[in-house]
């Protein structure tokens, strides 16, 4: 087959991938110009670069497909983007393009081709929300310790200070380590920077295994650094930004800072040809050597495959996936009765519907209730309820517009008449830091707490019932400076009242 028939079928299928994952790719350059997502076309870029340094084994490799490993991965990333698109799965969405990318590489060009650019391809994960997600869980424990770092540099800079939890009280301000401030983005983004450090610098994987590790060391370290040099700026200059000049105490120092340590130490560390190498700024003929051995010369167009059958395979599989998330997405579900119809009075408690709740209340839903109720003896209790009819992009019940989804809380258990159902328990942190609320999520009938378990229900339901419907119910004791503070017995009497009637009108 002539080289460029081949290339041909391979711009062709390229063709049908970006149509398939056109608003996912628009996102995420769009997403370069934002602050958190600046990095990614670093990337990209560190991507090309990687597949580069490995261009002469690609010349000298001849493509051999395999049918069978890259039609199961294939199948798989395509399963994954109907997921995603079907549960409004932002992270699943991108991550089933890397899935893709990796089918397709092994359907066409063969598995000698998706090893070497298997790496390549891997690396584009840092240019997505992965890792922040899968830091998300420990903000809670990140914040912990650099508050804990600060207050100890502080201390060795000769500074009181008294620590809580995220709190440092200093003698002229209190600082607080807040969830923006974990500098989960920045250290995300020194991983990103330390695996082809680690790989271009490090001869064992041990070594390179030390040197990833390394960056989420010295991005803590950073972030704690940071947040000591604002304490003594703010004592010497009171009246200056809190950030310093040209805000340079911003989480982006966490980054700036942590990348010279890194590479500096990646350098002292390296082995003497590979020091030479780094310094040369990785010069073509030795990132070759050390990307892998050139293989025995062949010419590309030799030995192209013959036949069009992974060509259609992988046609059929990303138009089909096109096609069935256009004609089988999930339709939106009406709620049995409209929200202002749950009664005004339940039990001791008498409601009013409120119409001015701001963060963390406010949501993208379709349709919201807003309601304070109030007891004889004026203690209140805020309910918010918000229905999802299907779960669309930006406007899908698990949003990073509530992000204290994401925070760690204990679980209570409420026993109904029928069945027990769980709440999170949730305390704010920051301007709202001791206001405590408790929230769960109605998703066909199922209370959940948890946002994985949302979205793994959201997937079940979109192939097996054709919908995603849901609901987030939020409930938060409300005291007046004249009131005593409402009971547990008393919140998990209005509890059983409440929820029962939230459950009556959101069954469908």
């Amino acid at each position: 087959m002539p080289p460029s028939a081949f290339l041909c079928k391979i711009f062709v299928v390229i063709a049908a991938v970006l149509l398939l994952y056109f608003q996912a790719i628009s996102r995420i350059v769009t997403g370069w110009f934002s602050f958190e997502g600046s990095h990614g076309a670093l990337i990209l870029g560190v991507s090309v670069y990687l597949v580069w340094t490995a261009r002469n084994r690609l010349r000298n490799l001849s493509p051999s497909p395999n049918l069978v490993v890259g039609t199961l991965i294939l199948a798989a990333g395509c399963l994954m983007h109907l997921s995603a698109q079907w549960s409004a799965t932002l992270l699943l969405e991108e991550v089933s393009l890397i899935v893709v990318l990796l089918g397709i590489t092994g359907l066409l060009l063969g598995s000698s081709w998706l090893k070497i650019l298997f790496l390549p391809i891997l690396y584009l994960l840092f240019m997505f929300t992965t890792f922040e997600e899968i830091l998300s869980p420990l903000s809670g424990t990140m914040r912990q310790a650099t508050a804990w770092i600060a207050s100890s540099f502080l201390r060795l800079a000769g500074m009181p200070v008294l620590l809580s939890t995220t709190y440092l009280v200093l003698p002229h301000i209190t600082l607080v380590v807040a969830r923006e401030c974990n500098g989960s983005h920045h250290i995300v983004a020194l991983v990103a920077l330390a695996v082809p450090l680690a790989y271009f610098t490090q001869e064992t994987w041990l070594r390179r295994t030390l040197v990833i590790l390394s960056a989420l060391f010295i991005g803590t370290l950073a972030n704690g650094l940071r947040v000591m040099m604002i304490g003594i700026w703010s004592a010497h200059h009171r009246d200056a930004p809190l950030h310093g000049p040209f805000n340079i105490f911003y989480a982006s120092f966490i980054f700036f800072l942590g990348m010279l340590l890194l590479v500096g130490g990646s350098i002292l560390t390296a082995k003497k040809a590979k020091r030479t190498t780094l310094l040369r700024s990785l010069s073509p003929a030795t990132s070759e050597q050390s990307f892998g051995q050139t293989t025995r010369p062949e010419s590309f167009g030799s030995s192209l495959p013959r036949g069009s059958l992974p060509t259609l395979l992988a046609l059929l599989l990303v138009l089909g996936t096109l096609g069935l998330g256009i004609a089988c997405k999930p339709k939106p579900v009406p709620l049995s009765y409209p929200l202002a119809n749950l009664p005004l009075r339940l039990g001791d408690w008498n409601g009013q519907s409120l119409d001015n709740l701001e963060a963390p209340y406010k949501t993208n839903s379709a349709d919201a209730l807003e309601r304070l109720y109030r007891n004889s003896s004026g203690q209140g209790i805020l309910t918010y309820l918000a229905y999802f009819p299907v779960q669309l992009q930006d406007r899908e019940m698990i949003s990073e517009v509530m992000s204290w989804q994401v925070e760690s809380g204990q679980e209570i258990t409420i026993p109904l008449e029928t069945e027990t159902v769980t709440l999170r328990q949730v305390s704010l942190s920051g301007s709202q830091k001791g206001e405590t609320f408790y929230y769960c999520y109605d998703v066909n009938g199922r209370i959940l707490t948890n946002r994985y378990l949302v979205k793994l229900a959201h997937i079940v339901d979109a192939f097996t019932r054709g919908r995603t419907n849901a609901a987030l119910v939020v409930v938060q004791p409300k005291n007046d400076n004249d009131s005593s503070p409402l009971s547990e017995d008393e919140l998990m009497e209005f509890l059983k009242l409440f929820i029962p009637l939230v459950q009556a009108c959101l069954s469908s």
